[in-house]
């Protein structure tokens, strides 16, 4: 007897449960495309975008994979404007939370980024709001669900999903492993009917089962998002001479330009060196000032500079279309990395480069650099010891509090190496003794100390103090009271001023007394989980170590077969991700080596022809409405070609252009 004659009652329940779910997701559907034109502007979704947000919608647990530049964060931010409650986005970056929220806010989206750089005040008020069900979107770290009043506040609102970001960081098995994600599943536990929607840029086939097994996902509807990009063509070239290897590709390649490098001394030499051949360039990594790094971020995506060398501290939550080219200076040790980087190439469609310059000797330091981040137990124990002299916390107390942490006074104090202190709190980050926040702005902070009698007697001589602090008055309740965060920008726009002009006149006013003014400042936080131990009873694993390490020792050996491929290398890459390529790329550079071997068709004729039309600057879609006998593929891989070596360029349009008419006469012909 089948299952329908045995309970007519329950599959006349499930009909109508199904009949539901099936409205509900059409009627977002419609919804949907509206909310998407009004918010962000666009008419329609990118691939797998909105299967993920109906999944979410009908209330099914999510894993998405899609590479960098597919738009992950709109798959969360726009069923959480469209569901009555909202979404709880939990993130690891606080600099990526805040440009998110500053993005959503600037949208008319209520939302709020939770961290430890909040003070007391801004906190709590933050959570009120939260409990009050102010906000669509809500960002926490993971280490926030540590907190009970947060979980406190949280219980108040009527939220409608979670989203984890960055979901690989959850896996020891991945290349970015963060202990504190393992938290999310106790949230599970807190609300087992609400879906999750696990996304992230890159996840092998095991990182992926671990994430659906960690985040306990419920027949999840998966969708992955192939890594390769079509319209990038990827390179390795092998010099001895990076300096001017790159300073010929950048040359010859017109539009935004990111090299990324390991150190931050390699990216004020490189920025420095490439500014003395002629091109904008400058330096970007975690050791400038948060001003500075917003002026020379904000340079780039506006074009004054060309070419940003950084770490791998620049990228995340940037928003830049037109990259033509990621040129790896030294290579990351994962491929998650790598493709993820080079992933903000090309965003918008148009053909752009991947280009890797590896040296002789590359993966030998590579493979020392990785070692390094891997020091024995005594090493932990005593730079632990230092650590906690350096915060000033007794034994026995500390847990629970964040402290201010900079790492080359600590250094300097202690006479420590910087990679040697990094690797000892990332090792107590995984044994569960700390965890290190990225960089915390704290904001500006102003106390008036006059009364308003006092403003009425030096209102003549000096009006736009007295200006300044009757705004000051007006915009913060409390500021005679105790200091309060403030904002200069919203500050000098009610007065008038520059923002430079109101900063000096708050340092002034504060050199007089009338009020008490401290300039926003920086600083990364070390957050102890547990009350500080004697240095003899700190506990550690040797085995988490041990394994840790055997994986990134793996994944460098992916990464030399990559660099090292003699086949498409796409494929390779492929097989480490778990795709399935039967066929080769045609977008690499080996198989542009192998197209010139076994092309049908003579190459010369070909980039001849491509030239000749290119005497005049056409796009892409122009050269192939010219050339409708030739397979669009070819026409690519010749594109790819002209640039790579130099006969042509493209403007910032994605137009190509011809260099100089001896292009043509240069041209060998293929055998």
């Amino acid at each position: 007897m089948s299952a329908r004659s045995k309970s007519p009652e329950k599959f006349s329940r499930n009909l109508l449960s199904f009949g539901y779910i099936m409205d509900r997701v059409s009627i977002f559907r419609r919804e949907a495309h509206r909310l998407l034109k009004k918010y962000w502007g666009y008419d329609i979704f990118r691939p797998q975008q909105l299967v993920i947000m109906e999944a979410v919608v009908a209330g099914r647990d999510v894993l998405a994979i899609l590479p960098t530049g597919s738009g992950k964060s709109l798959c969360y931010q726009l069923p959480a404007l469209y569901l009555p409650g909202g979404a709880l986005i939990i993130s690891p970056l606080i600099a990526l939370m805040n440009d998110q929220v500053a993005s959503a806010r600037e949208k008319g989206i209520p939302a709020v980024a939770i961290h430890s750089g909040m003070d007391s005040a801004m906190l709590e008020h933050a959570l009120e709001q939260l409990s009050a069900g102010a906000y669509k979107l809500v960002y926490v770290s993971p280490e926030r669900l540590r907190s009970g009043r947060f979980l406190e506040a949280l219980a108040q609102w009527k939220f409608d999903f979670i989203a984890v970001d960055e979901a690989h960081c959850i896996s020891q098995w991945g290349h970015e492993f963060r202990p504190a994600y393992l938290e999310i599943v106790h949230l599970r536990q807190l609300y087992p009917r609400l879906p999750v929607m696990a996304v992230t840029a890159t996840a092998t086939l095991q990182v992926r089962e671990d994430i659906s097994r960690q985040l306990r996902l419920n027949q999840p509807v998966i969708v992955i998002g192939s890594f390769s990009r079509d319209n990038i063509h990827y390179a390795v070239v092998r010099t001895e001479d990076k300096f001017h290897t790159l300073h010929q590709v950048v040359r010859t390649q017109p539009g935004a330009k990111l090299v990324y490098c390991r150190d931050r001394r390699t990216t004020v030499q490189l920025a420095r060196w490439l500014a003395e051949q002629g091109i904008s360039a400058a330096a970007y990594h975690a050791g400038l000032s948060y001003e500075e790094r917003e002026q020379r971020q904000q340079a780039w995506l506006d074009g004054r500079i060309e070419v940003m060398a950084c770490t791998n501290a620049f990228g995340m939550g940037i928003h830049k279309d037109d990259v033509r080219l990621v040129a790896h200076f030294h290579m990351p040790e994962s491929l998650e990395a790598y493709f993820q980087e080079t992933g903000r190439a090309g965003r918008d469609g148009l053909p752009a480069r991947a280009i890797a310059l590896v040296g002789l000797h590359d993966m030998e330091q590579l493979e020392r650099w990785i070692l390094s981040r891997y020091p024995d137990l005594e090493q932990v124990r005593q730079v632990f010891a230092s650590l906690m002299n350096y915060l000033q916390i007794p034994a026995g107390t500390g847990g629970g509090h964040a402290f201010d942490f900079y790492l080359p006074e600590f250094c300097q104090r202690f006479g420590y190496a910087p990679s040697l202190v990094q690797a000892v709190l990332r090792i107590l980050e995984w044994e569960g003794w700390l965890y290190r926040t990225d960089a915390i702005v704290h904001p500006s902070r102003v106390q008036v100390n006059l009364s308003r009698e006092d403003l009425l007697q030096i209102q003549a001589m000096h009006p736009l103090e007295v200006t300044i602090m009757e705004t000051l008055l007006r915009l913060y309740p409390g500021v005679v009271d105790i200091p309060v965060a403030m904002d200069e920008h919203e500050i000098a726009r009610r007065v008038g001023a520059s923002r430079t002009q109101l900063v000096e006149m708050l340092w002034h006013m504060h050199q007089r007394g009338w009020i008490l003014y401290r300039a926003a400042y920086e600083s990364p936080q070390l957050v102890l989980l547990a009350d500080r131990p004697p240095v003899d009873a700190l506990f550690l694993k040797a085995e988490n170590v041990h394994f840790l390490k055997e994986r990134a020792l793996e994944r460098l050996r992916q990464v030399k077969q990559y660099l090292d491929a003699t086949s498409c290398r796409m494929q390779i890459a492929a097989a480490y991700f778990g795709e399935e390529a039967r066929e080769a790329c045609r977008h690499c550079d080996i198989c542009e080596q192998n197209s010139h071997r076994t092309s049908g068709e003579p190459r010369g004729d070909l980039v001849v022809r491509m030239l000749t039309l290119l005497r005049e600057p056409r796009s892409p879609d122009e050269i192939d409405r010219a050339l409708p006998d030739v397979d669009k593929k070819r026409i690519r891989q010749v594109i790819d070609y002209l640039l790579a070596e130099g006969y042509a360029g493209m403007d910032a349009a994605g137009r190509l252009w011809l260099y100089s008419s001896s292009s043509l006469s240069n041209i060998k012909m293929a055998d």
